[in-house]
């Protein structure tokens, strides 16, 4: 009897097993989370994949006219055309993929280009996309006309709990306040459902590199990717800001520190990629033994200003690191410069309408008097 009974209980649970599997729903994700260049090969790519668009750099005189890509998607997702088709990418080429569920689709931009080190060394902040019709996404341009999508904030996280906000009601904006024309604007906010999961403020922000929304929720400080590469030295960071700390800053738990001061951080790294970890993110940007170089305003020079006041952050290499030359000609390094509303805005404290304007900022490189 007690036999029957333990195989009549192996086989409930099979059944249940089975049925928790074919009432598992299918993804509705429609994203693209990595490419690479199939062919031609060796063409030393360097790839960025931000929302909707796809930037591939490659060195100058590859082939661009047969080209084939592949492919990482979200789970169970689709792509059209599919992985290793041969495109002429001297234009821009769109891609769609569509999601497990086959209820969701998503067009992707995908652009070429074969100034692969064109990330530039001024920045103004006169140019933004509105993604999607949810927030801003600052853009460069290369000398040809291509935009450049380097910068990268954490608005697409804040868009988890924006609820129908509009793209100036978020963290990171452009602005007209700026000190020749438009400006950047970042604003510690309140994410009001975020405190039940430890995050209750989203700091503005913006930094060179990407940021991947898929892991804002359950990896939040893993979603900023930071980092573009370049083929200068760079000696300097410079540029100017205003900022105003908010009224009352909060703890990780939402709780009010009433001693604490909210502040602001500008810095920039350069370091090493490897093929495991390509990207240093808000995990490691400041830790990492694979920086090299580092620029950091110091706690002096953080002061709260109505005016527009000029920042001038030199670099310093990290203790027994050197940058090489031929290391940096074959790009071997990576450069993010990172701008933050609350200094503390990563471990989720700070205090909600702290505000950054930063404006006509400058990376001094050993080329700028050329």
């Amino acid at each position: 009897m007690k036999l029957n009974r333990f195989w009549t209980l192996l086989l409930l649970m099979g059944v249940l097993a089975a049925s928790c599997i074919q009432d598992e729903p299918l993804n509705a994700e429609a994203d693209i989370e990595s490419c690479e260049v199939v062919s031609p090969a060796d063409c030393a790519s360097n790839v960025q994949v931000e929302n909707s668009r796809v930037l591939i750099y490659v060195k100058s005189g590859t082939d661009i006219t047969r080209m084939q890509l592949s492919f990482t998607l979200t789970p169970g997702a689709t792509i059209e055309p599919a992985d290793a088709t041969i495109r002429d990418f001297t234009t821009p080429k769109s891609y769609t993929v569509t999601s497990e569920d086959r209820k969701w689709k998503k067009e992707y931009q995908v652009t070429v280009t074969t100034d692969q080190y064109s990330v530039p060394t001024r920045f103004d902040f006169e140019k933004a996309d509105v993604y999607e019709g949810k927030y801003y996404v600052f853009y460069e341009e290369a000398d040809d006309g291509t935009k450049l999508n380097v910068w990268a904030s954490g608005n697409g996280g804040y868009s988890i709990v924006a609820f129908g906000k509009s793209p100036d009601a978020y963290p990171t904006i452009i602005s007209n306040q700026g000190r020749s024309g438009k400006c950047a604007k970042l604003e510690t906010m309140n994410t009001e459902l975020g405190i039940s999961m430890g995050m209750p403020i989203a700091a503005g922000n913006l930094f060179l590199g990407t940021f991947i929304p898929t892991h804002a929720v359950l990896r939040p400080l893993e979603a900023t990717q930071f980092g573009v590469d370049f083929n200068f030295v760079p000696l300097a960071v410079t540029g100017y800001y205003k900022y105003k700390p908010g009224p009352v800053f909060t703890e990780k738990d939402g709780s009010v520190n009433a001693s604490a001061r909210d502040s602001f951080d500008i810095y920039a790294i350069v370091y090493e990629p490897d093929d495991a970890n390509p990207y240093l993110n808000g995990t490691n940007q400041l830790s990492s033994p694979r920086l090299v170089m580092v620029a950091r305003i110091t706690e002096e020079e953080r002061k709260e200003t109505d005016s527009w006041t000029r920042f001038y952050i030199p670099f310093h290499l990290q203790p027994g690191k050197e940058l090489d030359l031929g290391k940096l000609a074959t790009g071997q390094y990576k450069l993010s410069v990172v701008f933050s509303a609350s200094i503390y805005g990563d471990l989720f404290r700070g205090a909600a309408g702290s505000t950054l304007f930063v404006d006509d900022v400058e990376i001094l490189t050993d080329k700028s008097n050329e």
